[in-house]
């Protein structure tokens, strides 16, 4: 059996990373069916199965799926709120899921009149849209994260329609849920909120970036740690209460607390959400369960690889995911790191190599021995975990916290037996006595953690710099560093790490320039680098609770390039689509240029000539953008035009057209029609124009009427809603620029 189930997650493992593997592998792995042992032929076999599982899912779920090129819609579905986030007032923003007999969408309700709660049955007139995904260099593909959640499509309510109205009441099971969100509403309780619930909506920014940044974010999501302990609780009160039936030779108690428990701690991740975490450790308490009750001694490996084919086999999709591959190769980690603990508590090794009369002498040395191997097993189960972890970062091109070691070695252990036991009878004693000064005390104690954190932010946020001229490198070193020790690998595992830290990304030539115009939906945002400098243009749209594209883009695309500051950030416009994230990326900026200090000036770095300038008798709004223009060693230039309308365009045109001229353009206010009047496109007379808009953004642009204008004077058109994220390379001695577009060809 356990080759089975080997193969068959294998097969379903590789699927998930490539949908096509099936089909090329197939005839191949039959061909190889005639020449291999009978084990081999059981993994080959059960690996088939597996492939043809999550395929044939993949294939289902992109069929009921909005396609990623059809046009928004409108639409009255009836279903059943899930998964309720926000308040419902007039002012909000409602967040849920809206779950129909044939679909899952995404829903958001702005200043819903509605009051919804979890579970009810509605019947709403939505306008709905596909998913689309942001398309930038080693991008986070949002459609393929949302797919795999199960869902088809986003969509908004049509708050005014008379089509709205509820259907039914909610189920029994939800109410509880509703009543915890509500008494951690109503204590203030935004941290206790995301370290139970999982719901991080009601966190500050600075919160949340530090916990995603400092590498402890598996501790606000709940997972195995948190299912794990309610369940352990559970089972020792049922114990202790069940004590006094001894007298009667009672034998059950053990088998009646760990059924209690296992069957709240289910609860707990129904109510949390069953997500893969939960999930995951939910199955190895009920498989360890069973175990028990069989008193059979099975290796704990064998419970995740159960685990592991259950989360398969109920959700296929599960590791299209990160976060599944990181939950269960965490675990697995683990489980290899403590692997040798049992040994290790008998004696091998022991931490001072003298004879058992000296030893017994000594009680410190012998109250040593003892420890040691606990604690040594701990902190291996916890380098494995971190190796583990940098692997399956590195391969999603996510940072990696150089000192989440360190405070995952403070925190879990502070966490497991202090907070969240704290926080669960905080909760406990709220819901039975209405108290809430155990729970907001538990709010404020760890809100002093994070303050504490708050304080060494910059050292515990500071990532390992794994980047584009380095990521394989630190891959191999990663794996190295967790190979067996019989392999002797682990000198060569620090050459790799020293190669890969003394390697950088490769940057443009003295006297030339790089531009990536990212793909921030309907927004702006653009990276300049020289052969020692770099310049941001905009910092895309940021969202009210402060966190934006600045966090989901321009900083993961400035850690795989390995920049680490930011000599200029240039403000075009203090409009949030422009402007919405500069709170994020200020640790590392150096200097800020905005529209209302947008004096004409010129500076030249590294052979590059920046100058920036205004409209005369503009300084706020569209017309008040603060350009600027950016020019090589050879003479091509590439000018910013922010926002600028036609107002001010025919004011640069009397008192800057000199400075216009440019062969590429970043096309003013998204190719609106407000902008871009004939005159202006003449006078800088660009051969290429860039367009940062959002796909299917309900503004419109760029405008048909706009694009015409462009190509009748034979300039390429680049957009980031057809192409993704533009980058143009501008030589330093030659006029030839070179294009790259990132969005895959359909």
């Amino acid at each position: 059996m356990k080759t089975y189930l080997l193969g068959f997650a294998v097969g379903a493992l590789i699927s998930s990373t490539q949908w096509g593997w099936l089909i090329l592998l197939t005839p191949f792995l039959i061909l190889y069916l005639s020449f291999i042992s009978k084990t081999g032929y059981k993994i080959v076999v059960s690996a088939m199965l597996g492939m043809a599982w999550v395929s044939m899912h993949v294939f289902w779920v992109e069929s009921k799926a909005v396609d990623a090129n059809a046009e928004p819609f409108k639409q009255v579905i009836e279903g059943r709120v899930v998964n309720l986030v926000g308040a419902s007032d007039s002012e909000g923003k409602l967040g849920f899921d809206f779950v129909s007999k044939i679909s899952r969408l995404k829903v958001g309700c702005y200043r819903c009149p509605m009051k919804m709660k979890e579970g009810e049955v509605w019947q709403l007139a939505l306008r709905v849209r596909p998913l689309i995904s942001l398309h930038n260099p080693s991008g986070f593909d949002y459609r393929k994260w949302m797919l795999a959640k199960g869902y088809t499509a986003v969509a908004s309510v049509q708050v005014k329609s008379l089509k709205n109205k509820r259907l039914g009441l909610g189920r029994s099971g939800f109410g509880s849920k509703d009543h915890v969100f509500n008494l951690l509403e109503s204590a203030q309780a935004p941290i206790l909120k995301a370290l139970l619930l999982g719901d991080k909506s009601s966190l500050q920014a600075d919160d949340r970036r530090l916990i995603n940044q400092a590498g402890i974010s598996h501790l606000f999501v709940v997972s195995g740690l948190h299912v794990s302990l309610v369940a352990f609780l559970l089972v020792f009160v049922c114990v202790q209460i069940q004590k006094p039936f001894l007298i009667f030779h009672w034998r059950f108690s053990k088998y009646i607390g760990i059924a209690l428990g296992v069957t709240f701690a289910g609860y707990y991740a129904f109510l949390s959400g069953m997500n893969t975490p939960a999930v995951r450790a939910f199955i190895m308490l009920c498989c360890a369960m069973l175990l028990l009750w069989g008193k059979r001694n099975v290796p704990v490996f064998h419970y995740w690889l159960l685990a592991l084919n259950i989360v398969l086999l109920a959700s296929p999709l599960a590791f299209l995911d990160m976060g599944a591959w990181l939950s269960f190769g965490i675990v697995l980690a683990l489980i290899m790191g403590m692997s040798g603990l049992a040994l290790m508590a008998q004696g091998r090794p022991a931490l001072f190599a003298v004879k058992e009369t000296q030893l017994a002498l000594n009680p410190f040395k012998q109250l040593l021995n003892q420890f040691y191997p606990v604690v040594y097993g701990v902190f291996k189960a916890q380098w494995f975990a971190f190796c583990i972890g940098a692997v399956i970062l590195t391969v999603f091109f996510l940072p990696v916290s150089a000192f989440s070691l360190i405070l995952n070695l403070i925190l879990i252990p502070l966490m497991s037996l202090v907070i969240l036991p704290m926080a669960l009878l905080a909760v406990l004693v709220a819901l039975l006595v209405g108290e809430l000064s155990v729970l907001i005390f538990c709010e404020q104690m760890i809100a002093s953690i994070l303050m504490l954190m708050h304080e060494f932010a910059p050292l515990l946020s500071w990532s390992l710099p794994i980047h584009d001229g380095n990521r394989y490198w630190m891959l191999l070193a990663f794996l190295m560093l967790v190979s067996p020790r019989v392999l002797g690998l682990l000198p060569l595992a620090f050459i790799m790490l020293l190669v890969a830290f003394t390697t950088d990304v490769s940057r443009p030539q003295k006297g030339g320039f790089t531009v990536f115009m990212l793909d921030v939906g309907q927004g702006s945002s653009a990276v300049i680098q020289t052969s020692n400098h770099n310049v941001l243009v905009d910092t895309g749209y940021g969202r009210a609770d402060k966190m934006g594209m600045a966090d989901y883009v321009v900083l993961p695309f400035l850690k795989q390039k390995n920049i680490r500051r930011i000599d200029l950030v240039h403000l075009t416009h203090d409009d949030a689509d422009h402007a919405g994230g500069l709170e994020a990326l200020m640790p590392m900026v150096g200097s800020v240029t905005r529209q209302s200090r947008c004096d004409e000036n010129s500076w030249s770095w590294d052979g590059v000539v920046f100058k920036q300038f205004q409209a005369k008798a503009f300084q706020e709004g569209n017309n008040g953008t603060c350009l600027l223009k950016v020019t090589a060693l050879q003479g091509d230039a590439l000018l910013f035009a922010g926002d600028i309308e036609k107002k001010a365009e025919r004011s640069l045109l009397r008192t800057d057209y000199a400075s216009l001229q440019a062969e590429v353009l970043m096309v003013p206010h998204h190719g609106s029609k407000s902008s871009s009047s004939l005159a202006f496109i003449e006078a800088v007379d660009p051969d290429v124009a860039l367009v940062s808009a959002g796909r299917l953004n309900h503004f419109g642009h760029p405008h048909s009427e706009v694009l015409q204008r462009y190509r009748t004077r034979l300039v390429k058109i680049y957009s980031t809603a057809s192409h993704g994220a533009v980058e143009v390379e501008f030589s330093p001695r030659q006029a030839a620029r070179i294009v790259s577009t990132y969005r895959p060809k359909d």
